[in-house]
């Protein structure tokens, strides 16, 4: 079960963006939010900040689901429980 495991955590690129896709829509905004503001793109001051803020708030949304995410990992290994669950007597 260990080996499939370990298997199962190979790095993949698609997976890896599925996961930070969250980042990416922040970096975007917080991007287009810089162009807007140095005038190569034209927008007005609103949508600049409203744009700025979108990708704070897309940030503070990933950090709670990240952080969720890792508590469960955590717990999931101290009681034993799902699926990061590591079984001790498997050999």
């Amino acid at each position: 079960m260990k080996n499939q495991r370990k298997e199962n955590e190979k790095f993949s690129l698609a997976q890896f963006l599925r996961r930070k896709f969250l980042l990416l829509g922040a970096l975007v905004c917080e991007v287009i939010a810089l162009l807007m503001d140095k005038g190569i793109i034209a927008g007005s001051d609103e949508l600049t900040t409203r744009l700025t803020v979108a990708g704070m708030i897309i940030v503070l949304i990933y950090l709670v689901i990240d952080g969720l995410k890792n508590k469960y990992k955590y717990y999931s290994k101290k009681w034993g429980m799902g699926p990061y669950a590591e079984v001790e007597n498997e050999k």
